[in-house]
């Protein structure tokens, strides 16, 4: 069958939309490439081009101060990325095609030009990676080995780079909203070591029933940790809203926290174990009007309460981490919280900051009792991560009880 030549600025318009790159501003990650290759090519002129039907956006354009900004319209990467392969048009002033072009005729008088289409995930030619001159040079075989391969790593960043930002923007849309609580003061934060997190923390009011609290750390990093966190946080609301509605699956009714997590686990235990994956956690169930805080540790270890009088009362409890087994039950625990008590639930990601052992889980009860609210407590975590950055994702979830209702 032969190939549509219509289906091709679809494809390619289809393709931009998805990276979301057009008319956004200068990146270093694409920067990079073009500063390279004045250095590589000694040319005064090297850019990015993407093109959208008869359009051209310069996403990277570097050049040596002397030589002025060429205007929008690239008629030489259009005609490369129609082409899909390698453009060199040795002299442009002498070249029917191009002798007219606004580039050529005006500033900034380009000469020399040569072009490498680059691709999206698809393979789709989107744009170029061009290098131009106001002189005419000599191009040998290994200056389009040379291009092409660096055209290749601009792929590279386009496809890997481009799915990654997206897919830390799907993570950070899945967290939940700012946490709102009548008599408490709240705040929290997920600051992934790379672009997405293997850590997550979620909340949910389900009316008088109480409102779910919960933390999970997923063993691992990067994108393959994320997705296990999509899957447990999903697991857990659909378990969570359940028990709210007093319906929990194939559960016996009058089933407590703990059988909520058991459900958890019995729904991913098989998925974790064919991804040689398990998954520490805490799961709190508090009712506002007492401040009682029903709550199941999942091997995790990292959640205290830390009293108005500077007592700590850390909430560990001896069930496994989820995923390790289908044996086993999960059992809840109590604790109250009173005006001025603070609840505090951690990764051990911010244990790393402190100085990486159990023995800093008294530093953050330190730093949340020094601290004027969860808001300013998270913005410590901040600072510090900022300062020192992490070797493991850092999560926080923080909350003050600031009176009875």
């Amino acid at each position: 069958m032969t190939p549509d030549p219509g289906a091709e600025p679809e494809r390619r318009s289809r393709g931009l939309d998805a990276l979301d790159l057009l008319d956004t501003p200068a990146e270093e990650r694409f920067d990079r490439f073009t500063r390279l290759a004045l250095v590589l090519f000694d040319v005064p002129i090297a850019s990015i081009t993407l093109v959208d039907g008869e359009r051209t956006f310069f996403k990277s354009l570097t050049r040596i101060p002397q030589v002025p900004e060429p205007p929008a319209t690239d008629d030489f990467s259009l005609a490369c990325v129609e082409s899909g392969e390698l453009l060199v048009v040795p002299d442009a002033r002498e070249d029917p095609t191009y002798a007219g072009a606004p580039t050529v005729t005006g500033a900034p008088r380009v000469r020399f030009w040569a072009g490498q289409p680059v691709h999206d995930a698809n393979g789709t030619a989107i744009g170029t990676l061009a290098l131009a001159d106001r002189r005419l040079r000599p191009w040998e075989g290994r200056d389009a080995q040379l291009l092409r391969e660096l055209a290749r790593w601009v792929d590279t960043e386009l496809q890997t780079e481009g799915e990654a930002q997206r897919a830390s923007a799907v993570q950070e849309a899945l967290l939940p909203p700012p946490l709102v609580l009548d008599g408490y003061d709240a705040a929290a934060v997920c600051l992934p070591t790379s672009v997405v997190a293997g850590d997550f923390y979620d909340h949910a009011g389900f009316g008088d029933t109480g409102h779910l609290l919960a933390l999970a750390d997923v063993m691992g990093k990067g994108t393959g940790a994320a997705i296990l966190t999509a899957t447990v946080r999903a697991s857990l609301r659909a378990e969570a809203t359940a028990y709210a509605q007093g319906r929990v699956g194939r559960h016996e009714a009058g089933a407590d926290l703990g059988t909520v997590v058991s459900a958890v686990n019995a729904l991913l235990v098989s998925d974790l174990a064919a991804s040689d994956a398990f998954v520490t956690g805490f799961v709190g169930w508090l009712d506002p009007a007492s401040g009682d805080l029903r709550w199941v540790d999942a091997g995790h270890g990292l959640a205290m309460v830390c009293r108005s009088d500077g007592t700590v009362e850390p909430l560990r409890g001896g069930d496994l981490p989820l995923g390790i087994t289908s044996d086993w039950t999960w059992t809840e625990s109590r604790v109250s919280l009173a005006p001025g008590d603070w609840f505090v639930l951690t990764s051990d990601g911010l244990l790393d900051l402190l100085g990486g052992t159990f023995e800093q889980v008294d530093e953050i009860a330190r730093l949340a009792l020094a601290s004027a609210d969860p808001a300013a407590l998270v913005q410590q975590v901040r600072a510090l991560a900022d300062t020192d950055p992490a070797r493991d994702d850092v999560t926080v979830l923080a909350i003050r009880r600031t009176r009875s209702l």
